[in-house]
């Protein structure tokens, strides 16, 4: 990924530099793979994962806006747990993308600690 497409994704990701980079080639990419957005709430813990879509296309980045599979779960209170079923990322793609990449946060807590946070940066190149 060259310098050019590096200053165009801090600016589309807020802590760019805070963001673990993993590299993989374009057909590992599985189409079928829906954009994630999880939160859990019980009594001692609450975790939420966060993920986005986006792509460079001509030298451009931009995110894509995509149904993702939606998840909340309570395990106290109201003791909700819905599901929403996302969109396959194959459906948002035209081939001609040169990079796609899936930005994925991650946060979890607990009363006494650890508190986890993940920051990666899943890169599909050819």
């Amino acid at each position: 990924m060259d310098k050019k497409v590096e200053q165009q994704l801090e600016k589309l990701i807020a802590g760019f530099c805070d963001y673990e980079m993993i590299f993989y080639p374009r057909s590992a990419l599985d189409g079928q793979r829906a954009i994630l957005e999880f939160h859990f709430e019980g009594i001692t813990e609450q975790t939420q994962k966060m993920e986005r879509l986006i792509i460079v296309r001509k030298g451009k980045a931009m995110e894509i806006e995509i149904a993702k599979s939606s998840e909340m779960k309570y395990e106290y209170g109201d003791f909700r747990h819905q599901v929403e079923e996302g969109e396959p990322i194959r459906n948002r793609l035209r081939g001609d993308e040169e990079v796609i990449l899936i930005v994925r946060s991650e946060f979890s807590t607990k009363p006494k600690g650890p508190h986890i946070s993940t920051k990666v940066i899943e890169v599909y190149e050819h």
